[in-house]
């Protein structure tokens, strides 16, 4: 059952907040009841996407606040957590097991959430919050680097017991044998100049 995805990059300005933002969305335009967790907990964006205040948030609620008193209401079936103040330790806070313990809860409240964490490469936060997720989805921007080499890195990286790495394996064939085709067509047009 996907309900908890997680929603992450190879690296800064990919796209990340704006797909995860969008899913939610469109989610939530199908009348199912939609959370965005901002679990960037270095530098988060979702309050700016949907313009809620980030004075309270995830933090806020991984210390002890009420879940309620942090939720902004988007629409009727989209609410938003921003991520609140900056940790000094955002790996081990989305690795406790009070994170788990405030996705379980969430888990009955919603019908989908969505969790936009940090880009994998820089930091582990996304790793260390792969074991409370049901999937992650990865955002890589077209043509600033070889995907398939983006998509191997981070699979490297959240690799886990948890997640099923058979789709990201095929997905990085679709992506490699994509590339190729990209590559065979940019070289045919190099040579018709």
């Amino acid at each position: 059952d996907m309900k908890v995805v997680q929603v992450t990059s190879a690296i800064p300005g990919e796209g990340k907040t704006t797909t995860a933002a969008n899913l939610a969305v469109v989610l939530a335009q199908a009348d199912l009841r939609v959370l965005v967790l901002d679990a960037d907990l270095r530098k988060p964006m979702v309050h700016e996407v949907f313009g809620v205040a980030t004075t309270r948030g995830l933090v806020d609620v991984l210390v002890g606040r009420p879940v309620e008193e942090v939720v902004h209401r988007v629409t009727d079936h989209l609410d938003v957590i921003p991520a609140g103040r900056i940790p000094v330790n955002p790996s081990e806070i989305l690795s406790s097991r009070r994170m788990g313990e405030v996705l379980a809860d969430l888990r009955r409240r919603y019908d989908f959430i969505v969790v936009d964490s940090a880009p994998v490469l820089p930091v582990s936060d996304a790793a260390a919050l792969s074991r409370h997720v049901d999937g992650t989805l990865v955002v890589v921007q077209a043509g600033r680097a070889k995907v398939a080499a983006k998509l191997e890195a981070v699979a490297k990286k959240i690799a886990s017991p948890r997640i099923d790495m058979a789709g990201a394996a095929q997905a990085l064939a679709q992506v490699t044998a994509v590339e190729a085709e990209l590559d065979r067509l940019a070289e045919k047009d190099a040579k018709a100049k």
